[in-house]
């Protein structure tokens, strides 16, 4: 858990960044507003995939329906087996989840199936054979391994021409550093962003998605207002910052200057 909170707070921290585009996250599956939300549905039925979601990006605005581009996560981290790469089975309850949620797509929203990408990360490599699977399939080549091209067809539940859009749509990332590393890179980023921020704003962020992952917070969205309210620090904080440095009325020129 500590790993998802903080790899979630490091991904809020662009919303801060100008030109980076992320509007809104989510926190422990969709906005509410999402037309894929969970609304009521169990993790034993969960139709639309959402308790596959840890995470859920809205680009270009917060609201789903008006958002450019949107980015559904799930975040996987081992501290026993890093080096252990994910094989076809490690990957079907995600590939079901995600499968289930690409299919729906259009039901709930027409369009939306084009703004949608899905993202797997995890600090473990991914199988060799399963990425040249997923590639084989978005690519309607022909599979490498076909077994393994099989086993990714029949945990996406997709026919043809989704299952190859779903591949094209669909993402491993598996460089995500280890807790202690990602801590470590989380303090870097909020020192470049804000460096007068008081000292205990980065855990007060960390915190704040904790407190989103569970039932005590209503609202799991963080806005950029959300991460500065949480830090204790303010727009004109931010890197680069206005210069607050007055001009003297009087200037006495000297020859080093």
């Amino acid at each position: 858990d500590q790993f998802h909170y903080y790899w979630a707070a490091r991904q809020c921290l662009k919303m801060l960044l100008p030109g980076s585009g992320l509007a809104a996250v989510s926190i422990e599956g969709s906005s509410p507003e999402d037309p894929m939300a969970a609304d009521g549905q169990k993790p034993r039925d969960d139709p639309t995939g959402e308790y596959v979601v840890d995470i859920a990006e809205y680009y270009g605005d917060p609201a789903p329906d008006k958002a450019s581009k949107i980015v559904y996560r799930q975040l996987k981290h081992s501290t026993e087996h890093p080096d252990q790469p994910w094989t076809v089975s490690g990957l079907k309850n995600t590939l079901e989840g995600f499968g289930r949620r690409f299919s729906t797509l259009t039901d709930v929203s027409p369009g939306l199936r084009e703004r949608v990408t899905f993202e797997f990360v995890s600090n473990r490599p991914v199988d060799d054979t399963v990425l040249r699977a997923l590639s084989d399939i978005g690519q309607e080549a022909r599979p490498a391994n076909p077994k393994t091209a099989g086993y990714i067809r029949t945990y996406l539940g997709l026919p043809d021409d989704l299952a190859r859009q779903f591949c094209q749509q669909f993402k491993v990332d598996t460089r995500a550093p280890g807790l202690l590393q990602l801590a470590h890179l989380y303090q870097q980023d909020v020192g470049a962003l804000l460096p007068g921020a008081p000292n205990d704003g980065p855990l007060r962020l960390k915190e704040d998605i904790a407190r989103r992952a569970t039932s005590f917070e209503p609202d799991p969205v963080v806005t950029a207002g959300a991460v500065l309210a949480a830090m204790g620090a303010s727009t004109d904080q931010l890197l680069p910052a206005p210069s607050l440095l007055q001009t003297p009325k009087t200037i006495v020129p000297v020859p080093q200057a």
